[in-house]
């Protein structure tokens, strides 16, 4: 649902204020037409410290260089305030990661989930899964869901554009993109 990095972007001076307005009243619109939320979000919460002190310890100087404290303290947020979207229609397993933690124990737990017993009076969880009867009913969602066409017709048909001017690509830099992908990137894997 990419609620994430709009905000994050918005942070950082890449996306303006208005442009952030205008994408969560977009998202607003769309988010009724999309329907089917995961059964299951499973999140792992590692302090900002550990997360650095991870990535310098990898050793990979391109990330070290691009992930601060900033980055990943907008990152914590902006996820932690997604997961309440995310619990009105769905189960959720949360970790404390400081220590990574022992996968088999998550497996265990999202197997001991009961995804096939529904509460009605649970609110939303898991609802729109259970309101479906039959097998043409579940063909018309799959379709729904798959076509990017009619989904964006239901969410944004008759929605005014907006243009996101930070977002555009100068045709000089998408064309230096391209040599350095062509001429760096490409031979390097063709060389592997």
């Amino acid at each position: 649902f990419h609620i994430i990095f709009p905000f994050f972007l918005h942070f950082h001076t890449a996306f303006s204020l208005p442009d952030l307005k205008h994408y969560y009243y977009v998202r607003k619109f769309a988010l009724p037409q999309l329907h089917f939320w995961p059964h299951l979000v499973v999140y792992l919460d590692a302090p900002v410290g550990k997360c650095l002190e991870n990535i310098k310890a990898r050793g990979n100087v391109d990330e070290i260089a691009a992930v601060d404290e900033k980055y990943l303290k907008t990152i914590e947020e902006s996820y932690k305030d997604s997961l309440k979207e995310y619990r009105r229609h769905s189960k959720i397993l949360a970790y404390d990661w400081t220590r990574p933690g022992d996968a088999d124990t998550v497996v265990e737990d999202i197997e001991r989930m009961d995804f096939d017993f529904f509460e009605w009076h649970s609110g939303d969880v898991m609802e729109e899964w259970f309101t479906l009867v039959d097998e043409v009913s579940w063909n018309g969602w799959r379709h729904h869901v798959t076509s990017k066409l009619d989904a964006r017709m239901y969410a944004f048909d008759g929605m005014s554009t907006h243009e996101v001017g930070e977002l555009y690509i100068n045709p000089r830099d998408a064309g230096h993109f391209m040599q350095v992908m062509r001429k760096e990137v490409v031979v390097h894997f063709l060389s592997v």
